[in-house]
């Protein structure tokens, strides 16, 4: 498949759109224009019959939405068989697949530009040579993945054996092994939360799979399961909530397999005055500075970054994913994710419930499938610039400019983070707003967009809670964030631009020159793109220049 990238500039050729079907075991494939036939690198030829209807295709990127709604296309065509007849003798249409493509004349099959892929829904058909109608619908966070496995679980007689006394604590079986993303547990400035923590809260679940039931404290016959996979982690500690004088550090890990051979991690107590009894609560806590529980298949060290842990959700999903902006996400990497899943959850689910609504991202559809952008309004600048727009000489101003509701305008924005497993509460929040900064609130912080944001509209409260976050810095440049997103409206402008544009996207950074508008090389994103037969337009979002002030 054809990358995103390339030099569309010099395809002076008009393209046509195509649209290829598999319905009722059969190869459906038709044009706009009249017929035509294509064909690929390797020689094989692929033949359009022409009468597609308009195409009338939008790409467009919401910066506010993290979850994009399925697309769907209305299409019309005649086919050359009779379907009425096929579904008659049992054929199942509602299995039918499809692509949409747009494709420059006199190139290559492979280097359509594939805009849409998914299932026909809801066709509507009648005798040979009326009209088949249908929507091509995809729907791109449709993910039929799973993490962890299903059978990480502590079952007796399945994954863990019970021999004798020996055995699991039967208050643990049933539960999943976690896995531990980051390294949980450290929560500076909440200071000592009991005899054996401090600026350290519980943070993820720890499993006694080995017990002696007849009260023995031999440390061999503790095992204590701190995460499923293999953890290459230097030191954790294991907080007895039950009695917290046998709460203990242990350096030595051991790496094993229950008995569906399935990797896991468990530590012994340092000493038999250590060793849990049967029904202890018991939580680990685990420290960046000794590493955490999966490996970074992107780098060294913990996956922890967030541009990293976005990638490696998006690797285990089942989703179409856009491959050639993964590169991108690395700018996220400052932010650390810290938390576990417990029990099977679909890997794209996660992202869109515990991570992406505290990045400055949005997630947007492609050619080649879904991606993340990092909009970053703080890192925005003209050497990020993919393209000068400047009106007049390569685009056209389509009306009036328009600023978005301040319904979601908010000055005063509070994040609570840091989730204490065993109390069920947050540790630790933090506040920018606009009010003046005093001593005797630590957690308090002003804000310049707030401060002006505040003296506009008032004050206007926003709460969120970071259940995967328990490093100060990053709940800090989360609010910053929102605060950039949410301390002013945005304003929108409609241009026309010429198809020598056609490879920009949604989500690039451009500078637009308007005198009209007294706009000099000011620095915007590309919200939309609509395309037309000869040109397309494009939504241009540009921001408050206070936000990007230090």
């Amino acid at each position: 498949m054809a990358e995103l990238r390339p030099a569309l500039a010099t395809l002076t050729a008009p393209y046509r759109w195509l649209v290829s079907l598999t319905i009722a075991g059969r190869v459906v494939r038709v044009s706009t224009g009249g017929p035509v036939t294509i064909t690929g690198n390797d020689g094989e030829v692929y033949t359009f019959t022409g009468g597609l209807g308009d195409v009338g295709f939008e790409r467009a990127l919401d910066l506010w939405v993290a979850n994009p709604s399925p697309r769907s296309l209305s299409l019309e065509m005649l086919l050359g068989f009779d379907l009425a007849q096929m579904v008659a003798r049992g054929a199942a249409i509602f299995a039918a697949r499809g692509e949409l493509a747009q494709w420059y004349e006199g190139q290559p099959w492979e280097s359509r530009r594939v805009v849409l892929r998914g299932l026909v829904q809801e066709p509507a058909f009648g005798a040979l040579g009326e009209v088949f109608a249908f929507a091509l619908v995809e729907d791109p966070g449709d993910d039929l993945a799973l993490v962890p496995r299903s059978s990480w679980v502590v079952e007796t007689g399945a994954t863990w054996e019970e021999t004798g006394t020996l055995g699991p604590d039967p208050g643990i079986v049933g539960s999943f092994y976690p896995l531990i993303i980051g390294a949980p547990g450290q929560a500076v400035g909440v200071g000592t939360t009991s005899t054996s923590l401090s600026d350290e809260i519980p943070a993820t679940p720890a499993l006694l799979v080995r017990r002696d039931a007849s009260g023995g404290t031999a440390v061999a016959n503790h095992w204590i399961l701190i995460c499923g996979g293999t953890s290459k982690a230097t030191s954790v500690k294991v907080y007895n909530a039950t009695n917290d004088s046998k709460t203990f550090t242990q350096t030595a890990f051991v790496n094993v397999n229950d008995a569906l051979g399935q990797p896991v991690t468990y530590v012994q107590p340092d000493s038999t005055s250590n060793s849990p009894v049967e029904g202890d609560q018991l939580f680990a806590i685990w420290d960046p500075a000794t590493g955490g529980g999966l490996q970074n298949p992107y780098g060294t060290g913990t996956l922890r970054g967030a541009g990293d842990v976005i990638r490696w959700a998006l690797d285990k999903s089942s989703l179409r994913v856009d491959n050639s902006r993964l590169s991108e996400l690395k700018i996220l990497n400052s932010y650390h994710i810290d938390t576990y899943i417990n029990g099977p959850v679909s890997p794209w689910s996660w992202l869109l419930a515990e991570v992406l609504p505290l990045l400055p991202v949005t997630v947007g559809t492609g050619p080649d499938g879904l991606f993340v952008v990092p909009w970053l309004a703080r890192a925005l600048s003209v050497s990020q610039s993919m393209e000068d727009l400047e009106e007049g000489r390569n685009c056209t101003r389509q009306g009036a400019v328009v600023y978005t509701s301040t319904s979601e305008v908010y000055n005063d924005l509070t994040i609570r983070f840091a989730p204490n497993i065993d109390s069920g509460s947050f540790a630790l929040h933090q506040t920018l707003n606009g009010e003046t900064w005093t001593s005797t609130d630590p957690n308090t912080s002003p804000g310049l967009w707030c401060r002006r944001s505040a003296s506009i509209f008032g004050k206007r409260s926003m709460s969120l809670e970071a259940s995967v976050i328990y490093d100060p810095a990053t709940a800090g440049a989360v609010l910053t964030d929102m605060a950039r997103r949410h301390s002013h409206p945005r304003r929108e402008i409609i241009y026309r631009l010429p198809r020598t544009l056609d490879w920009l996207r949604p989500g690039d950074v451009i500078t637009l020159t308007d005198a009209d508008l007294h706009l000099s090389s000011v620095v915007g994103l590309v919200g939309s793109i609509a395309y037309a037969e000869d040109d397309l337009t494009a939504q241009i979002v540009l921001f408050e220049p206070l936000v990007f002030a230090a």
